[in-house]
This record gives structure tokens, C-alpha cells and sequence, in this order.
């Protein structure tokens, strides 16, 4: 791999980008470390079986932090997405452990809405790029998703199917979703050219479509109109 970087830590591989961009890595050749708060939970098992090295880490936990890095050439950090969580106190202490075990290359995963151009003031993620950008000495990369095709399954599920298609704005407004597995494409695109890569944000987008054209899509689908 270019630069040396042979091996990645999936920092927070158990959430919903982590199992996607972790079996995109070892497709790429990577060898792939993951950590989680619960080794013996279900899909820790099913990674770890599947060649993921498991490790335990905790964001309040510094120590297995550097623990869980020791060793690794690169990392993909993915911090929780729940409101009211402290990213920045958080990720630093995965910065901090990268730059103690000489990591070479660091993918954060951000959101569209932390752009300083084109999204909102204040929100964390805002703050964490800030904090990257004016302190981060490891070599860097920021990845800034959208809404994630994935949620349709998940979160946004329970509506689709008993209500409909719900959103505040208008319908000509394009929503933009990306799949989860095209995250961990672009950050292996960085993770193999880090010289090209660093210090560089971008954002990435995988399908745009209004709420009209997803209710289209979902009634045609399930053979039946949504709303």
C-alpha cells in the first residue's frame, strides 16, 4: 500500500458504517482492526469471523484507545451521530492515541452539515473539524456523508411502511442519500493515496431525490400507494 499503510482501525465498527467500510477495506487488501464497547455482542462475533481483529475501546477509556491502536497504520473514526453527544471530546482522545502510536494516516467521518460553507453554525461536528484543522498533527482526511440509504431499513422503516414519506420541506427539495459501503469506498481511496488526500474535506453524496419521487419509488416497490 502506498505510504506503508498495510493495516486500518475501524474506529466504532459495530454502528452502521463500520461493518459496510471494514469488509470494503479487506476487499481493498487491508488488514482490518475494529473496536466496540461489546465484544460479545452479535455482529462483534460476526466480524471477528469474518477476519476482523476485535478490540475493546471506550471513548472514556484513553488507555484501550491507544491499546486498540498499537500497531495500526491507519484510522477510520466514526463517533456516535446521537444530539446532545461531546464529539470533540470524544474524538480527541482517538486523535491523541493516533498521534502517540505514530498513525500515518486518519479518516474522519463528518456530516454535510458541518461544511463551514455550506452547512450550519454550531453543530459538533463543525466543532470537530475546527479542531482538526488547527490542531490535528497526524496526517489527515475528512469525509463529509449525507443521510444514509441504510436508514430506510432501519430507522425511517417503521414510518415508511405505516405512514408514508415525512418531511418538513418542500417538495421540490432534493434529498440526498449515500450507502454505506460508498463511505468506506472514498476513505479507501484515501487510505491507499494519503499524499494526495491529506489534509483535504470533502463531501459525498451517493443519489439525490424529492419526497414525491421516493414515494413513487417506495409504491411502485411495494405495490401499494405511500403517501
Amino acid at each position: 500500500m502506498t505510504k506503508g499503510i498495510k493495516s486500518i482501525l475501524v474506529y466504532g465498527v459495530t454502528g452502521m458504517v463500520g461493518p459496510a467500510s471494514a469488509r470494503v477495506f479487506q476487499e481493498a487488501g487491508f488488514n482490518v482492526r475494529g473496536t466496540t464497547r461489546h465484544l460479545e455482542g452479535e455482529l462483534a462475533k460476526q466480524l471477528a469471523a469474518e477476519g476482523v481483529d476485535m478490540r475493546f475501546a471506550s471513548f472514556d477509556d484513553p488507555a484501550a484507545v491507544e491499546d486498540a491502536m498499537d500497531g495500526v497504520d491507519g484510522v477510520f473514526l466514526i463517533t456516535p451521530s446521537s444530539l446532545g453527544y461531546d464529539d470533540k471530546r470524544c474524538s480527541c482522545v482517538v486523535f491523541n492515541a493516533a498521534e502517540a502510536k505514530g498513525v500515518k494516516h486518519l479518516v474522519y467521518l463528518s456530516y454535510l452539515s458541518a461544511d463551514p460553507d455550506v452547512g450550519y453554525a454550531k453543530v459538533p461536528k463543525q466543532q470537530t473539524e475546527a479542531y482538526i484543522r488547527e490542531n490535528v498533527k497526524t496526517s489527515w482526511t475528512i469525509v463529509r456523508s449525507v443521510d444514509l440509504m441504510e436508514n430506510f431499513h432501519t430507522r425511517w422503516k417503521e414510518a415508511v411502511l405505516t405512514i408514508g414519506i415525512g418531511d418538513p420541506r418542500d417538495e421540490d427539495f432534493l434529498r440526498q442519500f449515500i450507502a454505506c459501503k460508498d463511505i468506506g469506498g472514498f476513505a479507501t481511496r484515501a487510505f491507499k493515496d494519503p499524499e494526495n488526500w491529506t489534509n483535504r474535506a470533502i463531501n459525498i453524496v451517493g443519489d439525490e431525490m424529492t419526497n414525491p419521487e421516493l414515494a413513487e419509488i417506495f409504491s411502485r416497490v411495494m405495490g401499494r400507494p405511500v403517501p
